[in-house]
C-alpha cells in the first residue's frame, strides 16, 4: 500500500512538473511575441516620421 501511495505521488508530481513547463513555455512565447510586436510597431512609427 505504501509503494503505490508514493508512485501515484511521484506520477502526480511528475504530471505536474510538465503542466508546469508547458505553462511555463507558453507565457515565455506570448511575452516573446508581445514584445517581438511592440519593437516591430516602433520601428514602423520610427520610418513614418
Amino acid at each position: 500500500m505504501h509503494l503505490i501511495n508514493n508512485g501515484t505521488i511521484l506520477y502526480l508530481l511528475e504530471k505536474m512538473r510538465g503542466f508546469a513547463f508547458d505553462v511555463a513555455l507558453i507565457s515565455l512565447i506570448s511575452v516573446f511575441f508581445f514584445f517581438t510586436l511592440k519593437l516591430l510597431c516602433l520601428i514602423l512609427m520610427l520610418n513614418v516620421y
